[in-house]
């Protein structure tokens, strides 16, 4: 049996800074003119989350946390069996990070393709202080506000003999 649907290219920002410009994740597809009346687009978010739906000529529904976050009269393409493949995020927020799929099926196939999308926000305030309990101790604190993902800090030393 021949291949009904592929997906010829996901593409997917892999990081964005967040509320700074709009972002598309498009999903560029082939289909066969018979299998058509069968096409259905849909994106999840981290494999569950159903966050978009196609089903031509239908206009599409954004769900879940996409619901308000995305423009649904954005068309990507003047084929109307292509038009609305791809997400118009006009401002990107950190809790739309995560992995994206998207699957585009038919009566007779279906195909999935997926991408990490991380939107992050630089941090408002960075603190660090540290002082000398003793002579041989130093303690060390490290405080940020509005970051997005949660940031990881690490700590690095160097001993007199050069040991890391």
């Amino acid at each position: 049996m021949a291949v009904a649907v592929t997906i010829v290219r996901l593409s997917v920002p892999r990081a964005v800074e967040a509320n700074t410009t709009a972002v598309v994740l498009d999903c560029d597809f082939q289909v066969h003119e018979w299998e058509r009346p069968g096409l259905v687009l849909k994106w999840y978010m981290n494999k569950v989350h159903l966050v978009y739906q196609w089903i031509p000529p239908r206009a599409p529904q954004a769900l879940g946390v996409m619901a308000g976050r995305i423009d649904t009269t954005f068309t990507v393409s003047r084929d109307p069996w292509a038009a609305y493949r791809a997400l118009y995020i006009p401002r990107p927020h950190p809790m739309l990070s995560g992995q994206y799929s998207c699957t585009v099926s038919t009566f007779e196939d279906e195909d999935t393709e997926s991408a990490h999308f991380l939107v992050w926000k630089a941090p408002r305030r960075v603190e660090l202080k540290y002082w000398r309990p003793s002579e041989h101790l130093v303690n060390i604190t490290c405080h940020t506000s509005g970051a997005a993902p949660r940031p990881k800090f690490t700590l690095f030393t160097h001993d007199l003999n050069g040991t890391k």
